[in-house]
């Protein structure tokens, strides 16, 4: 998440929020740990605990492109965009399925 004005960032157990630094905008400061609010940590443990449950659904070919995403938004964004973006594609799914159903009745 971008920052301004001294705002905090909700980041994840892999991206620790952060704080602005004083009058500099642009530079970004890790967080000291005693200035984390129990919402932020609780925050960063689901981040975490849901991008694990994710990952470890996907298979291992697929899994290899998406290793490198930090936030769970960021993985399901990737995921949603890869395998379910447009009508086409859940039209083709549908053939699929129904062209597999009667091959098997």
């Amino acid at each position: 998440m971008a920052q301004n004005n001294g705002v905090e960032d909700i980041g994840s157990i892999n991206r620790p929020p952060r704080l602005v630094s004083g009058e500099d905008y642009g530079t970004l400061v890790p967080k000291e740990s005693s200035k984390y609010s129990d919402k932020v940590i609780k925050k960063m443990e689901v981040d975490f605990k849901a991008l694990g449950a994710i990952q470890m659904c996907l298979p291992n070919e697929v899994f290899h492109n998406f290793r490198g995403y930090k936030t769970v938004k960021e993985l399901w964004e990737a995921l949603e965009k890869m395998f379910a973006s447009s009508e086409e594609v859940k039209e083709n799914r549908r053939d699929i399925l129904k062209q597999q159903y009667e091959n098997f009745v």
